[in-house]
């Protein structure tokens, strides 16, 4: 079978390999490049939620004429497979039904639909099946794993996913652009490792000698000092400031990673325009996270809150790019049309939903978020539309009109906020806001909430251990916050993910500023900080 696919032509110029089931929809990473590729002319196979532990299974669309393409989803596989403490995770809320494990099979680590690393998984078995096959990759797992980063289910110091994995190319940030940039350098015969396309990186031989470049502390000198994460965060944020790129020696190789691709509203307004059928190709496989975003709407990318412990700002930017309100208002017209419609909108945001605008000019009529959902709401075919984008409060209290028409219109039982923390210490060493502001918001919330006919609780999510921590930080966060008009507290367990400034600060046992600041690896005394967090707060609806 394999070797008549070989010698016959092939049906696809790239094929998308997923851990997961395919989704086409504008919400979903594969939904977007496999849409761009195909706009740009390129046929496009896909191979998705396959029993990866058999190499043939790589074989059934043939071999690509161009590439194989590794979308790993848009969360790290270790992250979602593992939970902050270590305990595997029996839920995968994109595959079909939910579960981690494929159907009729044992629950261990060889039965998961999503292998752990599963960018280094996925291209080595592709490497069995098809010994010379170009492979690429994307996602947030291989963008935060580009250069030497901690994995925390090893506990160790990891060199780059694409030495692993032995990728011809690693794409960074969302990678429309840089897909279709790869695809056409691979159909005129260029060396992938060669091109240079921005918002990707390569293994090279050769040190780049060149000033648009810094370097970072070697794979070397990190393993053998891991607070060096810290410094090879700073660079690399100071590069990418700038808009150079970056290298990193990794025993005799170098890792080249160009600078960042740079996107425009013309170019999201193009990506969300294209017609996409919101299910599985086959119209069988909806998973959870599908069934839960269907009738959602990206207005924009980016974020400029820039927090330590978050991956968006990174994956997508710290400058937000907005799409154009007739852009997202002709979305609409094709939810209005989708056989599954009943008039509800699940969301129209992005990483923080209120950012929307920040690069257009000011509005004299308010925020250009606040126009966006009056203008939506105003659709013929629209009965609701919800805001389930996270919210910054620091924002808020800029925009009290804004937040009335959120809680007005806009909300279902409860209002969801992110203070993080409570403790101005570790909220510094999160790049988040002060608590005093998160006070003044709670007020502006419980005079707004007075006024309406349907009253609203608020919801804040915590982490609990992050970089600063101490026991004592958390003894009266419950009680604060209920005291403040919190009805629910949605607290996780910090996560060292690779590639953030909160795992290097974790790493180094100090913050941005070089100051030394406790660090807690004790899961048992994480677990307890949490729970002890939910028992001072346990009540009827504070959970």
């Amino acid at each position: 079978m394999k070797c008549i696919s070989a010698r016959m032509k092939s049906r696809f110029d790239i094929i998308l390999v997923l851990p997961y089931p395919f989704s086409d929809h504008p919400s979903f990473p594969e939904g977007l490049l496999a849409g761009a590729l195909r706009s740009n002319g390129f046929r496009v196979g896909i191979l998705d939620a396959i029993r990866w532990q058999d190499p043939d299974e790589f074989t059934r669309l043939g071999r690509p004429e161009l590439f194989f393409a590794i979308v790993p989803g848009p969360v790290d596989s270790v992250i979602m497979n593992y939970t902050p403490v270590l305990k595997r995770r029996r839920e995968d809320l994109y595959q079909a039904d939910g579960s981690a494990f494929f159907p009729d099979s044992q629950r261990a680590v060889a039965s998961r639909v999503r292998p752990d690393r599963c960018v280094i998984t996925l291209a080595n078995q592709i490497r069995k099946a098809w010994k010379d096959v170009r492979v690429i990759a994307g996602g947030m797992e291989t963008g935060q794993r580009i250069f030497a980063h901690y994995d925390f289910l090893q506990q160790r110091i990891r060199r780059s996913v694409i030495l692993d994995a032995r990728l011809d190319l690693a794409v960074t940030g969302m990678g429309e652009i840089q897909i279709c940039a790869a695809a056409r350098a691979a159909a005129g015969r260029n060396n992938l490792r060669e091109t240079g396309i921005p918002g990707t990186a390569v293994v090279s031989s050769n040190r780049p000698d060149n000033e648009n470049f810094e370097e970072l502390p070697g794979l070397e000198e990190i393993e053998n000092d891991p607070s060096l994460l810290l410094t090879a965060y700073k660079i690399l944020n100071r590069a990418d400031a700038v808009g150079k790129g970056v290298f990193q020696r990794q025993n005799e190789r170098w890792i080249v990673r160009q600078p960042q691709a740079k996107y425009t509203p013309e170019d999201l307004d193009t990506a969300y325009s294209r017609e996409y059928t919101r299910t599985h190709p086959n119209n069988h496989c909806m998973s959870p996270a599908l069934k839960m975003n269907l009738f959602s709407i990206t207005s924009h990318r980016g974020c400029v809150g820039r927090c330590a412990f978050c991956a968006v700002c990174h994956h997508q930017g710290d400058k937000v790019i907005s799409r154009s309100p007739e852009s997202i208002c002709r979305e609409v017209d094709q939810l209005s049309r989708h056989p599954r419609w009943r008039g509800v909108i699940s969301d129209v945001g992005g990483a923080t939903a209120e950012m929307y605008g920040m690069d257009m000019p000011a509005l004299d009529s308010g925020p250009p978020y606040l126009q966006l959902l009056r203008r939506i709401r105003r659709h013929p075919q629209v009965r609701k539309v919800f805001v389930a984008s996270g919210v910054r409060h620091d924002l808020m209290l800029k925009w009290p009109e804004l937040l009335e028409e959120i809680m007005r219109h806009h909300s279902g039982r409860f209002l969801r906020v992110a203070p993080e923390h409570i403790d101005d210490d570790v909220l510094r060493c999160m790049g988040k806001p002060r608590f005093s502001l998160f006070r003044d918001f709670c007020s502006l919330f419980a005079e707004i909430n007075r006024g309406l006919r349907r009253r609203v609780e608020l919801a804040a999510y915590v982490i609990v251990g992050h970089p600063g921590e101490e026991e004592k930080h958390i003894k009266d966060m419950a009680s604060l916050l209920r005291n403040l008009g919190v009805s629910r507290v949605d607290a996780q367990i910090f996560t060292p993910a690779p590639g953030l400034l909160s795992t290097a600060m974790y790493m180094a046992g100090m913050d941005a500023g070089g100051r030394n600041i406790p660090v807690c690896r004790d899961t048992r005394e994480l677990e307890k900080r949490k729970n002890t967090l939910y028992i001072r707060g346990r009540s009827h609806s504070f959970s």
